[in-house]
């Protein structure tokens, strides 16, 4: 269940970074484009476990690619967990959510 509360956060939280990159600029952004952003720049999140390890989250918002990374709070071991190309993900407009569902938000609101 732990886990899952876990996963579940971390899913929101890259969701709502995300979702600020492709969110237009304000005219204070407008000023400093994303283009700006030095090259090969990572977004990193580090939250800990309640196992004891410390779990990092990286983000490339180039390639639009995510990695976890466990790190053992006595050994000080890295360990790779997963990789994912969030391409795909991003394209779906929705994905377990509930009703209603954005179509049908849209659909109510008279908007093709």
């Amino acid at each position: 269940m732990r886990s899952a509360v876990l996963g579940l956060s971390l899913v929101v939280c890259l969701v709502s970074v995300f979702a600020w990159l492709d969110s237009p600029p304000t005219p204070a952004q407008a000023q400093t484009p994303y283009a700006a952003m030095p090259s090969g720049s990572l977004i990193s999140h580090s939250t800990n476990t309640v196992a004891g390890m410390q779990q990092v989250v990286l983000i490339d918002p180039q390639t639009r690619v995510m990695g976890v990374y466990h790190v053992d709070g006595t050994t000080g071991k890295i360990s790779l967990r997963s990789v994912r190309n969030l391409h795909w993900d991003l394209l779906l407009e929705a994905h377990n959510s509930t009703n209603p569902s954005p179509s049908e938000i849209k659909a109510s609101l008279g908007r093709p």
